[in-house]
C-alpha cells in the first residue's frame, strides 16, 4: 500500500521495484500492480476536508455547514432548505 510499480521484474524470480506515492498527490489503498498512484481527491470550494489524502488513503470531503451531499460520492453539495 502507498506504492506503485516503478520497474516490473525482467526475469523469472527477479524482483521488480516499487516506489512510494507522493504525499498529498497520489495514493494506493491496497497492494497492486499499478504503474502509477491514483490521484488524490480535491475537495471543492463548498466542501471542507475531513481527512487529507496521504499515500495510503484518499482525501475525504464533506459539505460545508448548511449544505448536504446530494449523491453518495458527495460530488454535489446542496443548500439545506430552511
Amino acid at each position: 500500500t502507498g506504492t506503485f510499480v516503478a520497474d516490473h521484474c525482467s526475469a523469472s524470480h527477479s524482483r521488480g521495484k516499487c516506489d512510494p506515492c507522493k504525499e498529498g498527490k497520489g495514493f494506493t489503498a491496497h497492494a497492486n500492480g499499478l504503474e502509477g498512484c491514483l490521484p488524490c481527491r480535491q475537495c471543492k470550494d463548498d466542501q471542507v476536508i475531513l481527512r487529507p489524502c496521504n499515500r495510503t488513503q484518499d482525501a475525504e470531503c464533506q459539505c460545508q455547514q448548511g449544505y448536504f451531499c446530494a449523491d453518495k460520492d458527495c460530488e454535489i453539495c446542496q443548500r439545506n432548505s430552511q
